[in-house]
């Protein structure tokens, strides 16, 4: 039995040594002197109990006031006011060199005698270290502000030439320069650099990982202290850590009230999951509270039997540690509460003591006080003696005294308010308040609806204190449990004075500027009725600064139900916020009308005359103009509007860009439409069968010329249909005094047609006149002639010499002799003379031919008519075609 117990010495032994080498190689703990400096919020002086003004003075500081410089310094406020000066670097003139001036959602500051703003996204808390650095880029004349190692804002500068400092004052300010104005709360570590500190090094400043000193100023410098409150403290604390969840254990209630308390302080009723949980809560409940018979489980089968969820997330929580024979309650016992042996089902009516997940401190708002100063607003919920207390960052409390909670002013000791009784009888959420001084216009005794919540930044607080989305306002569901989110939705504030029929722009002769979105959902053009039709949405945008929208969401359209006309108002987020409505108990975001324009929607059907130039159809381009009327005082913002087809493509058509066209251009506001003509259609169902069939008709010319019913017929048929296609195509456009391009073409074609049935029409009659004289010759001769016997060719070649050497004279011109000759031929073939010739002349094969034709006497035979009729045929083809083609495509 002494084996263990000396086992157990010597593991007590082992921890301690191992705790001693630990402490050793660690070292020291780092301590940095802070400076309190609570006494200046002006409280203290009244009573006389400490002097104002405390804080650290640096005479004759190394400021660089020509060179660049880092300045930074922790801070931790307990009170704020209108102005709170927590550093100085003072000079001969009137402004400080230097200035770093707090507030809960800005910080003010003066460099280089100018002053300057950083708003903060995320408002200061009391009781919370903050480093702020301070980074004055003489070159690039700009200075920016670092909050806990992130910037937070960058501000121009004009150059100016600094003076040397004089003093430095850290904590406060001279109450002679700005009384009442000193910082109240705890400050440490002011250090400066004459240089620009990189992104790492002020890291390594905010982390709070060592006591980094400045190379100009430092904290270790012989500062002199003006009564302040010293004390050590390390250098680790002086960074902010997120306050540790903790479980509270209240008074008992019933489980309604207990959720409503845990949600209202942001935390939860804690859910066992095991047996081991189930002791630990049992346990802690025992220790802070004696009087409790039993503790309440965040879950509840109310609603349906048998399925438990969470009271306010409605989530399903993992499977409970139950009791033997639990849950046996049926629908009288729908929560949950532990016992020692487990979880339980119990009447929810019971009273039991909640156990609440949250942190120590929490930071509250109260809204609807009407308070133009936003740090009088702002509390941090403290648990004194099991009791809540609210102390307020500026000079007001909320606190419970005899069972009723007042809304003090703790400097002046005066009761505001005292909140009716409620249902649990506490401050949280939306509460009804007896006021006992005037507030916000209201006399005493007057009841005002005040709303005490935690939620920050983009939430919204429920009546009952919990928070949700803000975006989760007014998008009609219930997202609140007492669905108080889907209450009170009007986004507009009408001022009284508001006209719908007035601009509200000052000025009698100002016109309002409107932009248009003008989007085409379908259009038809009828070119028969030279008419255009569609279907349109047009939306007008235009900025209206009479009005202010509240609680704007971003990307989403809210719609104005207090304006009245025609169609749906919206109006669309584009500006920030330019503040908040502190006489309203809920949380408000103002927007101006001058930066979130109005967005006016309604869709029409309506159809217009277009006047249509048909000239170059099917090449041709249309315009359709969209007259929109307006009034006198109102005109177009061309540059800022916008007109789009949103429809299926156009079938005969193809959409320019649209384009809205002011008075002054049209004589009337209206929307220009370009429509260019698809030619496609036109070209395959108009131009390709004219031009086969053109083809047919040339083609005859090649055929056998001794068929000339088959030639004639084809020709005559091609012709017949061209006609019809004509016809055709004259029904389907509008009728016109001019000649369209597609008439030409189809006209040509039947010209085309028409010459090469005259062609056809002369072989015939060539052919004829062949025959009738091949029939009047002497046989023989003709037999000669077409045998080519070389006898008769040879002798007849000789006679005709000699004639010719006979015949030719001295006296004679070539011409005579020729004429002569042509006699001499005539009397022996038997033909008639000739009196005229030309000679035409063609390639063919490689051999050179010669085609006579003679007036008054043989003409041209019916191979060279037919030779004659391709070649002028296929040069006004050619012809015809390249300047046809060139003026259709607007190259000539």
């Amino acid at each position: 039995m002494g084996c263990p117990a000396i086992k157990t010495k010597c593991q007590r032994k082992t921890l301690l040594w191992n705790a001693i080498i630990c402490l050793i190689l660690a070292g020291p703990a780092v301590s940095v002197k802070v400076l309190n400096v609570e006494q200046n919020s002006g409280h203290a002086a009244v009573s006389g109990s400490l002097p104002p003004d405390a804080g650290a003075v640096l005479k004759d500081p190394r400021f660089p006031s020509a060179a660049d410089y880092t300045a930074c310094l922790r801070f931790q406020f307990a009170k704020l006011k209108k102005v709170n000066i927590l550093l100085r670097v003072s000079t001969n003139a009137t402004r400080p060199l230097l200035q770093l001036d707090l507030n809960v959602d800005q910080i003010r500051m003066v460099v280089d005698y100018q002053q300057r703003y950083v708003f903060l996204e995320k408002g200061l808390e009391a009781r919370r270290w903050y480093a702020v650095c301070l980074l004055r880029e003489r070159a690039a004349l700009r200075v920016t502000a670092t909050l806990d190692g992130q910037v937070v804002g960058v501000n121009a500068l004009q150059e100016t030439e600094a003076a040397k400092a004089t003093d430095l004052s850290f904590g406060f300010v001279d109450p002679t320069l700005n009384p009442g104005g000193s910082f109240a709360g705890n400050v440490t570590q002011f250090n400066l650099w004459k240089r620009i500190l990189n992104e790492e090094e002020l890291k390594e400043v905010a982390s709070c990982k060592s006591n980094v000193q400045g190379n100009s100023i430092s904290w270790e410098d012989d500062w002199v202290f003006q009564s302040p409150v010293q004390y050590d403290l390390k250098q680790e604390d002086l960074c902010f850590r997120e306050s540790p969840s903790k479980f509270q254990v209240f008074p008992a209630m019933d489980h309604g009230q207990s959720t409503y308390l845990c949600g209202a302080l942001g935390g939860s009723l804690l859910t066992p999951k095991h047996m081991i949980e189930v002791t630990r809560l049992y346990l802690t409940a025992q220790t802070q509270r004696q009087d409790c018979d039993g503790i309440w489980v965040g879950a509840t089968d109310e609603g349906e039997e048998g399925l438990w969820h969470q009271p306010r997330s409605g989530l399903s929580p993992a499977t409970l540690p139950w009791a033997f024979g639990e849950p046996d309650g049926l629908r009288y016992e729908n929560c949950a509460g532990i016992e020692p042996e487990g979880v339980t089902d119990e009447n929810c009516e019971m009273k039991r003591c909640p156990i609440c997940s949250m942190t120590e401190r929490v930071a509250m708002t109260l809204r609807g006080s009407c308070e133009a100063d936003l740090h009088n607003t702002k509390y941090t919920m403290l648990l004194k003696d099991e009791e809540f207390f609210f102390e307020g960052y500026g000079d007001y409390t909320i606190s419970l005294k005899n069972g009723a909670w007042l809304w003090m002013n703790a400097s002046r000791n005066e009761t505001l308010a005292q909140m009716n009784p409620s249902r649990y009888n506490y401050p949280f959420g939306r509460q009804r308040w007896q006021l006992r001084s005037a507030v916000c216009g209201q006399e005493a005794g007057q009841v005002r609806q005040l709303l005490l919540t935690r939620c920050q930044g983009e939430q919204f607080t429920c009546d009952d204190g919990t928070c949700i989305d803000l975006n989760q306002r007014c998008d009609k569901k219930h997202d609140c449990l007492d669905f108080s989110d889907e209450v009170g939705c009007e986004i507009v504030r009408l001022p009284p004075e508001y006209k719908v029929f007035v601009h509200g722009l000052k000025g009698g002769n100002e016109t309002l500027r409107i932009q248009a979105e003008l989007n085409l959902e379908n259009l038809r053009v009828d070119t028969h009725e030279m008419a255009l039709e569609t279907s349109l949405n047009l939306t007008l945008i235009w900025l209206d600064a009479r009005l202010t929208f509240v609680n704007l969401k971003p990307r989403i359209r809210r719609r104005l139900q207090r304006l009245r006309g025609k169609g749906q108002h919206h109006v669309l987020r584009q500006g920030r916020p330019t503040g908040t409505d502190g006489a309203l108990a809920q949380e408000v975001n103002l927007y101006s009308g001058s930066d979130n324009p109005i967005v006016s929607s309604n869709k029409y059907h309506a159809s217009f005359t277009c006047n249509f130039d048909l000239s170059r159809y099917p090449f041709d381009q249309q315009t359709c103009d969209i007259l929109i009327q307006l009034r006198d005082d109102v005109k177009w913002d061309v540059d800022g509007s916008l007109v789009q087809y949103v429809g299926a493509s156009l079938l005969e058509y193809q959409l320019g860009t649209a384009t809205i066209l002011p008075e002054l251009v049209t004589g009337d506001d209206s929307v220009h439409i370009p429509l260019t003509r698809r030619a496609n259609p036109v070209l395959m169902s108009v131009y390709l069968p004219s031009l086969a069939m053109l083809s047919v008709a040339l083609l005859t010319l090649f055929f056998v010329m001794n068929n000339f019913e088959v030639r004639c017929i084809t020709t005559l048929t091609t012709l017949r249909l061209q006609i019809n296609l004509y016809t055709d195509s004259l029904a389907s456009l509008p009728k016109t005094s001019y000649f369209k391009l597609v008439d030409i073409w189809l006209l040509f074609c039947i010209f085309l047609t028409l010459l090469i049935i005259f062609v056809h029409a002369a072989v015939d009659v060539r052919q004829h006149s062949e025959k009738h004289r091949a029939s009047e010759r002497p046989p023989d001769l003709e037999e000669k002639m077409l045998a080519g016997s070389f006898g008769f060719r040879a002798r007849l070649t000789a006679s005709r010499n000699r004639v010719a050497r006979r015949l030719r004279g001295p006296s004679l011109s070539p011409d005579v002799d020729k004429r002569r000759l042509r006699a001499w031929e005539a009397e022996v073939l038997g033909t008639p003379p000739q009196r005229t010739r030309w000679c035409l002349w063609c390639w063919r094969g490689g051999w050179c031919h010669r085609f006579w034709c003679c007036r008054g006497g043989r003409r041209m035979t019916a191979r060279s008519v037919v030779w004659l009729g391709r070649f002028l045929v296929a040069v006004l083809f050619i012809a015809f075609n390249i300047y046809y083609w060139l003026t259709a495509y607007n190259v000539i």
